[in-house]
């Protein structure tokens, strides 16, 4: 039993690492604006059995570390809805955009 702990602590150290790289290397790749192939750098023929890694998610909103909104260049306001490419909001909904302060 000793010896099945031991091994499944080293396999979830191994497992872990192996997270970080690719994470790491993603995000990476995606701060230079380039795209990100996991199998590139971690082929699942080289990984060893319980290893799998899953292709990135399609919507930008799926990733926790992803910004979703563009980040302005020279001001610190958010980017207005049309600019982002979101529909208009109907009348008599509150926008953030046409709040004013008390």
């Amino acid at each position: 039993m000793i010896m099945l702990k031991q091994l499944q602590t080293e396999r979830k150290a191994a497992f872990d690492q192996a997270v970080e790289e690719a994470t790491l290397l993603a995000q990476h790749a995606a701060s230079q604006g380039e795209a990100y192939d996991v199998e590139t750098d971690f082929p699942p023929e080289a990984l060893p059995p319980q290893f799998a890694f899953s292709l990135p998610p399609k919507s930008p909103a799926a990733s926790p570390t992803t910004c979703v909104w563009p980040t302005p260049k020279s001001s610190s306001r958010p980017p207005n809805r049309a600019s982002v490419g979101l529909p208009e909001e109907p009348p008599g909904q509150f926008s953030p955009s046409t709040a004013t302060d008390l």
